[in-house]
């Protein structure tokens, strides 16, 4: 999948290009007519709106100029050897895939900043929490988190370190809706990742991240994750399971009933570090969330036993 001439940035040129050669046209415009009868001549004119051309197109494709460069660069060689130990998802790749992965992984931690509260991030850290980002979104082409721009994490419990969460006990990842940023525990992050048993935090939040771009954070995913066509078996599954969980009839996490909101994120971390599980005890479930994520994970744990055993 192409990472930098995509359909954003198609359309991104064409809307830099109009907006820009209007703006140009608007200042030459004003330039012919200046204040207190002083005239330019055509060349001056002309300077000016090429000049205003030039500096709005700059401005509106700065992001697709760094994207850029940051493509065009290395990304450090020990990331791939931390991502192997620590994100099975990324083991589980063949090498092209993973290459892509490294590439996403680049572009997230140069657009997207991740700071530490009270605590010194380091790369394993910056590394996760790029892994839980990119994990849910690696197979939909042409996908930015449009309302992210930070990633703050605490040591722990995030209600020792923010002050807005003083009054709250054992907080441990937070998205505030229409806010940029997600809030994370760096120790329940890493200890989420050495284990596949269907809990992750990154993924959790990344999940209401994704959400929270519909309009609101309501489980119920935007396009092209969840087609509007989709919308009504996706309630309707999601319903009846949680039906069945309230009956004590599901293996998912009482927390899924919290919302339906909360339902995609706890069901987004079964499906992803227990696919064939979930397959098998949740297979309308897990239908709707491999169209949702264009990912049959099942399958593809499926096929590396069977390499593993022939080996």
């Amino acid at each position: 999948m192409e990472l930098l001439y995509t359909r954003r940035y198609k359309v991104n040129r064409m809307i830099s290009f109009t907006i820009s050669f209007l703006l140009a046209v608007l200042t030459a415009g004003i330039v012919s007519n200046p204040p207190y009868g002083i005239t330019l001549s055509h060349n001056m004119r002309a300077f000016v709106g090429i000049a205003v051309f030039l500096f709005a197109d700059l401005f509106f494709t700065r992001k697709y100029r760094k994207r850029k460069r940051i493509l065009y660069g290395n990304f450090p060689m020990h990331w791939e050897s931390i991502l192997e130990e620590y994100v099975p998802y990324f083991r589980n790749l063949d090498k092209e895939d993973k290459e892509y992965f490294l590439r996403k992984v680049q572009i997230f931690l140069e657009e997207v900043m991740i700071t530490g509260v009270k605590i010194e991030i380091d790369d394993l850290t910056r590394l996760l929490v790029a892994s839980a980002a990119i994990i849910p979104v690696f197979r939909i082409p042409d996908w930015d988190y449009p309302f992210l721009t930070d990633v703050f994490v605490c040591q722990d419990n995030l209600s020792e370190d923010l002050e807005l969460l003083k009054c709250q006990d054992d907080v441990m990842g937070l998205v505030i809706y229409n806010k940029s940023s997600v809030y994370l525990s760096k120790d329940l992050l890493l200890k989420n990742f050495q284990k596949t048993d269907g809990n992750n935090l990154g993924l959790h939040e990344f999940i209401h991240k994704i959400d929270e771009v519909s309009g609101d954070i309501d489980g119920i995913l935007p396009s092209p994750f969840l087609s509007k066509k989709d919308r009504s078996e996706w309630l309707k599954i999601v319903d009846n399971e949680m039906i069945k969980l309230k009956n004590k009839k599901s293996d998912l996490k009482e927390y899924a009933l919290t919302s339906r909101a909360e339902f995609i994120a706890v069901a987004a971390e079964y499906f992803f570090e227990r696919p064939v599980e979930m397959k098998d005890k949740h297979p309308s479930l897990y239908l709707m969330m491999q169209k949702m994520f264009r990912q049959d994970l099942a399958s593809a744990v499926s096929d590396e036993a069977k390499h593993i055993i022939k080996k």
